[in-house]
């Protein structure tokens, strides 16, 4: 059964009027016909099935049979704080993150970013990876789609890093906890936030010093 995305403004009672990309996807490349069975996802958790009703010239609308919300969707929350990398790899970055369930994608300029962007460019860049997110969630089954949020500093990043209930790090360090063990103590650890290291492990000195920054460095064992 194909697959496609609609914003939640296309679905209006029993029916979904998929317009633009997806209606030209679905006439002119999937070649489907009226009577045929979808499957649609409007991005908030909900998931529809039904088929082709009407087929017009740029639009099609699709009478909704069944609609489905899985129970467990919002059980955790996970936000990747991910230093912008080089090249597309920020896009395949992405991708993986949307199908292992990341809820929310902060991409971060450090102080060994190699990209030097404008606003404009960092805009265009977060649109190109959203779009990347919805592509990845049409294809591994997601109901929802993780929001790829505005391009933060270092600074930025930290401050909104205090906000959240357990926040980690992975580093080279023999002090850090498995990453199991770090999970097993969530409930007993403040909000935390990651502070940085360099590429030999050690803790860079030039980081925001307020005394509410705290570390829980973890290793993947």
């Amino acid at each position: 059964m194909s697959r496609f995305y609609v914003s939640k403004d296309q679905v209006e009672g029993n029916s979904i009027l998929i317009t633009g990309k997806e209606a030209h996807h679905i006439l002119n490349v999937m070649r489907l016909k009226r009577l045929d069975k979808v499957a649609a996802f409007d991005g908030t958790g909900k998931e529809y099935t039904g088929f082709i009703s009407q087929i017009g010239s740029r639009t099609i609308t699709v009478e909704i049979v069944e609609t489905r919300v899985p129970p467990n969707l919002m059980a955790v929350r996970t936000t990747l704080m991910q230093a912008i990398p080089k090249k597309e790899k920020m896009g395949y970055i992405v991708e993986k993150a949307t199908e292992l369930g990341v809820n929310h994608i902060m991409p971060v300029m450090t102080a060994r970013t190699i990209v030097d962007w404008d606003e404009k460019k960092k805009a265009a860049a977060v649109t190109r990876w959203q779009k990347i997110a919805v592509e990845a969630s049409k294809q591994c089954g997601r109901v929802d789609i993780p929001e790829i949020e505005a391009v933060e500093d270092f600074g930025g990043m930290v401050k909104s890093a205090g906000d959240y209930d357990l926040a980690l790090i992975a580093a080279l360090d023999a002090a850090a906890a498995p990453l199991k063990d770090a999970l097993r103590e969530r409930t007993l650890l403040p909000p935390s936030v990651m502070q940085g290291r360099d590429r030999n492990g050690n803790m860079k000195k030039n980081l925001p010093s307020e005394e509410v920054i705290k570390e829980r460095p973890f290793v993947i064992s």
